[in-house]
């Protein structure tokens, strides 16, 4: 149990929704990270069973062979190959684990009721949370603010660009790219445009609880004319105007986007990105244009990535070791990413189901890793990435001033002795007349004005016979 104090009303307020979006994002960033590990060493195990399968039949294949063991034991080979290959996890399979999580999401899910009965009271109330949670951390791919992207710990996936085999003719004979490159330029393009520009298939409902403004926007082909308010043209260079793709292929091949020819020679890559991603089915249509379906999107444990030289944040994917966050006035030398290996912690959850022990494995783990002190001198593992390793716990945080009324604070003092309330903001309401046990330790968001207000706030801890209380004061 902790109680801060604020003088002021908006700063009690404040305080209150930053720690509780804090405590919300915390979680959900290590729950998801744990999750994506746990569907990763399932498969693990499959493939150590298979390998111990397979070693007996070479045993016997060599006692007996024949051409029907022999065929079998390549097949199973080839199976031992996929089951090894990283295996992305669906959002739709990552929301439906995400909804199962017990108590901290029961938690969660209890107070968005609160908030609104009408979008999370029903029976499907928990899925709609859980799509909301993963969506406010990967709807968009931020440049340098932290998510689990630009901390190094998830990539996002796009299951459909399996199925592009091959480069079209017309880019090949421009860029030279292998499949993997094309394949790569097509990520960053859903990365970097497609999901920036809020052009995925979100149910309204979770559109507006996500937190920050994503209007529904659909696409359209770049040589499109007149645009309606929902739709946004596909990356193309007209006349002078530039955007960043076209900046990073300009980079990338050094091309001139002034040159007429060079120009041609961009626009060409990019409708042959549109046209690839619609005919593999990655972009589907709506009555206003394409979007992508949250069910084309899926998740990765990042093994390996790129420090972008411009952001200093974490990359899981470039365009030939060149940064997608290419800036105004580029040099190539300025944007080339270093490569780095990324460490995953190695049991999912700690093995353990005690919150304590779970954190404790988790420093144990980080402290013994040798590339976590690598990657913190490089400044992109940060304490971000250990609350995701240790699975921070979840605390439930509400605001205790003369601002809300008398009967709600009434319940919020009692939920905060049984301890369904974890943190209380408080401003001078708290001061007086209220007698709560069990509280150790009081924050001070300010000095208080007076001596007798400092005895007050400090005297709200300690008075159960607790060992110790402590008073921390923000000067």
């Amino acid at each position: 149990k902790l109680l801060t104090f604020n003088d002021s009303r908006q700063g009690t307020a404040r305080l209150a929704a930053n720690l509780q979006q804090s405590a919300e994002l915390t979680r959900t960033r290590g729950l998801i990270y744990h999750l994506v590990l746990s569907a990763g060493k399932a498969r693990i195990v499959d493939a150590e069973k298979l390998e111990d399968e397979i070693r007996n039949l070479e045993i016997v294949c060599q006692q007996n062979a024949n051409k029907w063991l022999v065929n079998h034991v390549a097949e199973k080979r080839e199976e031992l190959r996929r089951l090894q290959l990283p295996q992305p996890v669906t959002f739709d399979f990552l929301a439906r684990e995400l909804a199962n999580q017990g108590r901290d999401f029961t938690a969660m899910l209890a107070r968005y009721r609160e908030f609104s009965p009408l979008a999370f009271g029903d029976d499907l109330g928990h899925m709609t949370l859980a799509k909301t949670l993963i969506l406010r951390e990967f709807a968009r791919r931020p440049s340098r603010m932290q998510n689990l992207e630009t901390i190094g710990m998830i990539a996002t996936a796009y299951p459909g660009l399996d199925a592009i085999n091959g480069v079209p003719e017309e880019v090949a004979e421009i860029t030279g790219f292998s499949v993997g490159e094309w394949r790569d330029f097509l990520k960053i393009c859903l990365d970097y445009f497609v999901r920036r520009q809020g052009a995925l298939e979100i149910d309204a409902t979770v559109r507006h609880w996500i937190g920050f403004r994503l209007p529904r926007k659909y696409l359209v082909s770049g040589r499109e004319e007149q645009l309606a308010n929902n739709q946004v043209r596909w990356p193309r260079l007209r006349t002078r105007q530039t955007n960043k793709i076209a900046k990073l292929l300009a980079l990338c091949l050094n091309l001139n986007p002034e040159d007429n020819a060079h120009r041609d020679h961009i626009n060409t890559i990019l409708d042959a990105a549109w046209e690839n991603l619609i005919k593999v089915g990655v972009l589907q249509p709506g009555a206003d244009g394409y979007q992508l379906p949250l069910s084309h999107l899926a998740f990765i444990l990042m093994r390996e990535g790129w420090i972008c030289p411009v952001t200093r944040r974490v990359l899981d994917v470039t365009l030939r070791g060149i940064t997608p966050h290419v800036p105004k006035t580029p040099r190539r030398e300025s944007v080339k990413c270093e490569k780095i290996e990324i460490p995953v912690y190695d049991l999912p959850f700690s093995g353990e189901t005690d919150p304590l022990k779970q954190i404790e494995r988790g420093r144990a783990w980080l402290r013994n890793e040798r590339l976590i002190e690598y990657l913190r001198a490089k400044g992109v593992w940060t304490s971000a990435n250990d609350r995701v390793i240790e699975l921070a716990p979840y605390y439930v945080t509400a605001e205790h001033s003369a601002q809300i009324d008398s009967q709600k604070l009434s319940r919020y003092e009692s939920d905060f002795r049984n301890g369904r309330i974890n943190i209380l903001s408080c401003s001078t309401t708290m001061e007086m007349g209220i007698d709560i046990g069990g509280v150790s330790l009081v924050g001070m968001n300010n000095v208080p004005p007076h001596p007798a207000n400092y005895l007050q706030r400090a005297g709200r801890s300690g008075r159960r016979g607790e060992g110790r209380s402590v008073a921390a004061t923000l000067c």
